[in-house]
């Protein structure tokens, strides 16, 4: 295990508690007594998480399992303007469009393509002067 580059002293009280908390969940382990997996759908934690918990106690020991960052938008709503919850609502209500509608649609969007690529090589051809 690899030396701390934070100290536990210069965590908050919650910060320890959070790291002792996750290490008595991983412990198990680290001591190769289960599997990184048992342990995950014991506790009902993503293997990722215990994965990311283990690597960050042997790279910074304890204190490598305290929640240290904290959210840039911390104590802001995240919650959307009324309006946009009302315009994604009214959009999950409408009826989509058939499969036989969006075939037209690009069958005509196709012909419409095709007609606009003739038409630019028919003014691409020299004239024939006067032949």
């Amino acid at each position: 295990m690899a030396t701390s580059s934070l100290p536990l002293t210069s965590l908050s009280e919650a910060q320890r508690a959070q790291a002792q908390e996750r290490f008595l969940i991983i412990r198990p382990a680290l001591d190769k007594e289960i599997t990184q997996a048992e342990i995950a759908r014991t506790h009902q934690i993503s293997a990722r998480t215990i994965q990311r918990w283990i690597k960050n106690y042997r790279k910074k020991g304890l204190a490598g399992l305290a929640d240290t960052k904290t959210r840039s938008d911390k104590g802001k709503s995240r919650r959307l303007p009324a309006n946009a919850i009302t315009l994604i609502e009214g959009l999950a209500l409408q009826t989509p469009p058939t499969v036989s509608s969006l075939d037209s649609s690009a069958s005509q969007c196709h012909r419409h393509r095709a007609r606009m690529e003739t038409t630019k090589l028919c003014s691409r051809t020299p004239d024939h002067q006067g032949h």
